[in-house]
């Protein structure tokens, strides 16, 4: 297998840009225009730029890059940052939560049925790996009669 600085390289020989356009039209078919999307996604938000008025919470952008634990809420917000208030506020907010299916295990527990319903899986990944499809779960809206 080739390699580039030291690490193997994937043999992808698919068009991860066109793979990206039908992530993205497959998820604007879905996304109603005005939802708040919790993105995780992986580390590409490409498939965003087809939902225009849908948005996300900006510091996820760059994925785990910009968490960091601790901290105040209001000045990492400030500095493009966010930590685990900010996480436990916008998963409660959201209307979607987009899910890339390497990482659903770890949010299995969070996203329970009774709270989230799913829509159809991307019928591809963000890239030319399999596990970069994408998951999407709507928040369910609460029961009028158990208020």
């Amino acid at each position: 297998m080739p390699q580039v600085l030291g690490e193997p390289r994937l043999p992808c020989d698919v068009d991860v840009i066109a793979l990206n356009e039908e992530v993205g039209y497959h998820l604007s078919g879905l996304i109603p225009e005005g939802s708040q999307i919790y993105w995780d996604g992986g580390l590409s938000v490409v498939p965003m730029l087809y939902l225009p008025g849908r948005t996300m919470y900006g510091p996820q952008i760059n994925s785990g890059y910009t968490f960091v634990r601790g901290g105040d809420p209001d000045t990492l917000l400030r500095l493009g940052y966010w930590n685990e208030t900010l996480q436990a506020r916008w998963l409660a907010e959201a209307d979607l939560v987009i899910v890339e299916m390497q990482r659903y295990p770890g949010w299995k527990p969070s996203l329970t049925p009774d709270q989230f319903g799913e829509y159809t899986r991307t019928p591809v990944g963000t890239s030319c790996l399999p596990e970069t499809k994408l998951r999407v779960f709507k928040r369910l809206s609460p029961d009028p009669a158990a208020l």
